[in-house]
């Protein structure tokens, strides 16, 4: 089941956030917020896919290998081209420390998780998380075919396209 993680407490009402389920994040850095959410869903499922909101390039093939690989290891972590992480899927519990000892949005975030992580985790494939304008040529060279793309990919190639000119 899908959740939205939302930063502001009064943003949970949103209609942005209407077609799923909204939690929030809790109040703290990114380390304590994902550890919040990371805890809070662990204790109601079995296995929890944590996914960054800035890769749209992220499949269904992305998801269904993290998935996958969570079933001879304890966590699955989807590497980002510029050493952060996109996804981080686990069925074991992460520790608030582990979470809050990491330098977030640097080169070495991954691999500083992957060094804290309690086991081994499966890397799955790098792909690029868009924080700046030159991460766009990377991310639409990373979408799928025209054919096989989502609405939303569709719709959001036509943006920058249009943006870009």
């Amino acid at each position: 089941m899908p959740f939205w993680a939302v930063g502001e407490e009064e943003g949970l009402t949103h209609s942005l956030w209407q077609s799923f389920e909204a939690l929030y994040t809790g109040e703290g850095g990114l380390g304590e917020r994902q550890h919040h959410i990371y805890q809070r869903l662990l204790a109601n499922y079995q296995r929890v896919i944590l996914i960054g909101a800035d890769s749209p390039q992220l499949s269904s093939r992305h998801l269904n290998n993290a998935i996958e690989a969570l079933q001879s290891n304890r966590f699955s972590l989807g590497p980002a081209v510029d050493g952060g992480y996109y996804l981080l899927a686990g069925r074991a519990p992460i520790s608030r420390d582990i979470w809050t000892n990491i330098t977030y949005s640097a080169a070495d975030t991954a691999e500083q998780l992957l060094a804290q992580l309690p086991s081994k985790a499966a890397i799955l494939e790098p792909i690029t998380d868009v924080d700046t304008i030159e991460d766009i040529s990377a991310l639409q060279r990373e979408l799928p075919a025209k054919n096989f793309r989502n609405n939303g990919q569709k719709i959001l190639i036509d943006y920058i396209v249009r943006e870009l000119k």
